[in-house]
């Protein structure tokens, strides 16, 4: 407690308004007389201790007024908060008005809303639209004492963290969920265990902000179910409580199947437990027997080691019942599992007939198109081969000319082709250089270099 009261101070004293003499007279002051006269600092001041109330509560800063708790975070008991931030002997007095104002703004909500079962928001909200108006004119009419009615006392849900702390564990739900069958069935304790410390850093929740937070994801978010596990309806307690998460669009209900789900999950913890604790005592009687035999105290040591048997046959028994505990809730996820690939063979099945049945294939279209593609595809080849053979008939034919006529014209065609020869025979010798008229001049052969050499030598 002391070191949460230090670090209460230290937050405070980070906030620049903390320690400005002139802001902290009037923070410190009876603001609430001010809210007609000086809108802007009445307003002012109430924003400053709100920022305070929810930041302080958030980081789990605000000392527990109960037993079962060190600090308050979602719940918030409005007694007493003036004694919570004294500053050198000075009380805060205006924390009482601010408290009122974020109850009218919904920030906070009476805690019996979400603790009490066959009590809903309806009521409460029928109570505060009658009463609400009623007291603000007799404080108008000065028919009402202020001090008296401003006082405001019992537990409040900060609802802006509560709404944080659902979206969170929403999320980490969703996140952890591998078999929904099973993941999404949990116990009160499991939810704690799993929750606690996840939502807000480095605070811890209490049995109570978590019972609040349950009540609030299924009456506000639709998010879970809760039933218990007693049939009795009288005064039901958080062990007995089932907590089980949306993971469908079905309407979620809390089945026998669920109950016994929920019944192998916490056989099977019991018997991990037993399993553990039986572990630890075999290696405390191990080293018993040791420390026996080391002070040759032989008739102890065996004495250590019979228990040791006895417990190793216990041992292999709970390993075996665990085993099978593991086993079942395998065999409940495997059949999920197959019922959901079921349903997705049947949607699939569904889905491609309708499309074959608003595309229109089937076999008997399929088999008269393939007919007709035949059909048309002999007709293109029989087209194709009598287009090739008329070619043919009509390039080999005659051009209706007797054979003393294509006898002239094979004459000409010889006749064309001889003068060819012979312009191409005239044109070669036309390019042929002209013959020179004038004498070549000689040529001087210079002397060879070894016959010159050879002179010298000789």
């Amino acid at each position: 407690m002391v070191s949460e009261e230090r670090d209460l101070k230290a937050y405070l004293n980070s906030l620049p308004e903390w320690n400005s003499t002139s802001r902290i007279s009037s923070l410190f002051s009876d603001f609430s007389m001010s809210k007609e006269l000086n809108r802007v600092g009445y307003e002012a001041n109430v924003n400053f201790w709100k920022k305070v109330l929810l930041e302080s509560s958030k980081r789990g800063l605000i000392p527990s007024r109960d037993r079962d708790t060190d600090y308050e975070v979602l719940c918030l008991n409005v007694e007493g908060l003036e004694e919570v931030f004294k500053k050198e002997g000075d009380t805060p007095m205006g924390i009482g008005e601010v408290v009122l104002e974020m109850i009218d703004s919904g920030d906070l909500t009476p805690i019996k809303i979400f603790t009490k079962e066959n009590r809903g928001w309806g009521p409460w909200l029928v109570d505060t639209l009658r009463t609400s108006p009623l007291l603000w004119g007799f404080q108008q009419l000065s028919l009402a004492d202020d001090s008296k009615n401003s006082k405001v006392t019992g537990k409040y849900v900060i609802m802006s963290l509560l709404k944080e702390a659902g979206d969170k564990a929403c999320r980490l739900q969703a996140e952890s969920s591998t078999f929904a069958i099973t993941d999404s069935l949990l116990t009160f304790h499991e939810f704690k265990e799993k929750f606690e410390k996840q939502l807000f850093d480095n605070v811890t929740l209490s049995e109570e902000d978590l019972n609040v937070l349950v009540h609030y994801l299924e009456k506000n978010r639709k998010s879970l179910k809760i039933g218990y596990k007693s049939n009795s309806k009288s005064s039901p307690q958080l062990q007995d409580m089932v907590i089980k998460f949306v993971h469908s669009n079905t309407p979620i209900q809390i089945t026998d199947s669920d109950l016994g789900i929920v019944q192998i999950k916490e056989t099977r913890t019991a018997i991990e437990k037993q399993i553990s604790d039986i572990q630890s005592r075999i290696h405390s009687l191990t080293e018993k027997a040791k420390e026996y035999l080391s002070r040759d105290q032989k008739t102890s040591a065996l004495s250590c080691l019979r228990q040791r048997k006895q417990l190793n046959q216990v041992l292999e028994k709970r390993s075996a019942s665990f085993e099978t505990m593991d086993s079942i809730l395998l065999k409940i996820q495997t059949a999920e599992s197959d019922a959901e690939i079921y349903k997705a063979y049947d949607v699939g099945a569904n889905t491609l007939k309708s499309v074959m049945s608003s595309t229109g294939l089937t076999v008997e279209s399929i088999d008269e198109t393939i007919d007709k593609l035949q059909d048309v595809m002999a007709d293109q080849e029989e087209i194709e081969q009598a287009m090739t053979s008329g070619l043919e008939s009509i390039q080999g034919a005659p051009l209706g000319l007797g054979e003393e006529e294509m006898g002239e014209l094979e004459s000409e065609l010889d006749f064309l082709m001889e003068l060819e020869n012979e312009e191409k025979a005239q044109q070669a010798i036309n390019d042929l250089p002209n013959i020179p008229t004038e004498p070549l001049p000689e040529l001087e052969i210079p002397e060879s270099p070894k016959k010159e050499a050879v002179l010298e030598t000789s």
